[in-house]
Formats: structure tokens, C-alpha cells, sequence
């Protein structure tokens, strides 16, 4: 699937993250990914002709909507450094 090293977003020499906020970004990092494992399984039951490569609709929904949840708590988080920044 993945190696160890992926596992944790690394920072760059442009992006400093505080440890709340890689908290945030690792979580939305591994929704997109159990997003994108869902989908390949679906992917591979279709080509497959499995009889009920549809079966996986709901999980990939609900994964959808955890990584919509991680993705705007990360936003939000960074949205409160800019407004700290700025007062």
C-alpha cells in the first residue's frame, strides 16, 4: 500500500506546521486515502465482472464525507493561524 515514510506528511522548506495542524493534515491525508483504496477495490470488481461491484458505494460514500470532515477541519485550523497572524 504505502511505506512508513508516507505515512506522516513531511514539511517542506516553504510549509511550517504546527503539531495541531499535522494532526489535521495526516487525518485528511489517510481519508483520501481509504477514499482512493475503496474506489481501486470498486475498480477491480467491475473489471472483474464481479455480480455487486456496487457494494462498495456506500463505503466510498462514507469515506467521501470523513475526508470532507478532515479536509475542512484542516482548513479551519489554518484559517485560525491567519487570523492570529493578523491581530
Amino acid at each position: 500500500m504505502h511505506d512508513a515514510d508516507s505515512d506522516k506528511v513531511r514539511d517542506s522548506q516553504y510549509l511550517v506546521l504546527c503539531p495541531e495542524c499535522r494532526v489535521h493534515l495526516n487525518a485528511f491525508v489517510e481519508a483520501v486515502r481509504e477514499v482512493m483504496q475503496l474506489s481501486q477495490l470498486q475498480m477491480d470488481a467491475l473489471l472483474a465482472n464481479e455480480a455487486d461491484p456496487h457494494r462498495f458505494d456506500l463505503l466510498i460514500h462514507d469515506a467521501s464525507e470523513r475526508k470532507q470532515n478532515a479536509k475542512y477541519a484542516y482548513l479551519v485550523h489554518l484559517d485560525s493561524h491567519r487570523g492570529a497572524s493578523q491581530r
